[in-house]
């Protein structure tokens, strides 16, 4: 699945069964764009002072094979493009000091770097001591991606799940 630039025609041009068929499939395509969207159910214990990616167990939908349950923590890239990639977790452990941090990583890197977005938490209640990031990644077919987060403190941090808090991420393919 991939968008192809539609090749210009003419004044006068004949539309061939090629072109049209072209033009269906891109159309079909922006239609239905690669895209994933995914949630932790459960809650998932971080350890102090350490990346670690975020772990998923619910899929909303998959447009393109992006996801599965083999490999909870990555989400692959199956057709190139720029992606909107945005990430939400909060953390339940109040009063202690500690920031939650969460980031992408792209490939096979272990730690979320600027580049790819950070975004930081309050220390607090899960609603005051989430983390929510929102960026545009350029990725290839073979690369894939993963949420990490990390507690600043010496404690571990639980990514909570409740009926406020849903830890989730959702990843849609914007451009070529």
């Amino acid at each position: 699945m991939a968008f192809s630039n539609p090749s210009t025609k003419a004044v006068g041009s004949v539309l061939t069964a090629a072109n049209w068929n072209e033009q269906v499939a891109n159309t079909d395509f922006l239609a239905r764009p690669p895209s994933v969207s995914l949630t932790r159910t459960t809650e998932q214990s971080l350890a102090a002072a350490a990346w670690r990616s975020l772990s998923w167990n619910a899929e909303g939908w998959d447009t393109d094979t992006m996801w599965s349950s083999t490999a909870p923590t990555r989400i692959d890239i199956n057709t190139a493009g720029k992606y909107l990639c945005t990430a939400n977790a909060a953390r339940s452990t109040a009063g202690d000091g500690n920031i939650l941090t969460i980031g992408f990583t792209v490939g096979g890197s272990t730690t979320a770097v600027p580049n790819n977005g950070v975004a930081a938490g309050n220390e607090g209640s899960p609603s005051a001591g989430g983390a929510t990031i929102t960026r545009i990644l350029s990725l290839t077919s073979t690369q894939f991606i993963r949420v990490q987060g990390i507690s600043n403190g010496s404690t571990a941090a639980t990514i909570v799940h409740s009926s406020v808090h849903v830890p989730s991420v959702s990843v849609l393919w914007v451009s070529s």
